[in-house]
């Protein structure tokens, strides 16, 4: 499920939903695309945050091969998954009714 499918489902139920907190921001246009739907996303982190190469590594506890595997990731799930040999699926886009 999205949140943009949960969000629909509580407000066919009446409820009020303006506000999203999530922990983990991939940043893939989720605030831009909540905004439209009159929801505020806000997260405790993100991903620029995450791989930022000025925390220290005592913190991240990411070896550089684990970092750049990441970064490598979230630059292009489609062409990691390739490169590992694995099926890629894009996740599907609930759009609201």
């Amino acid at each position: 499920w999205t949140k943009t499918r949960v969000f629909e489902e509580i407000r066919k139920l009446g409820g009020k939903v303006d506000k999203c907190f999530v922990i983990f921001d991939r940043q893939q246009s989720s605030t831009e695309s909540l905004k439209k739907q009159g929801v505020d996303l806000y997260s405790l982190t993100n991903i620029k945050a995450a791989l930022s190469r000025n925390i220290p590594k005592t913190i991240t506890y990411l070896t550089d091969d684990e970092y750049k595997e990441i970064r490598a990731y979230f630059q292009s799930p489609q062409v990691w998954h390739e490169n590992k040999g694995f099926k890629y699926h894009e996740l599907t886009k609930h759009k609201p009714k």
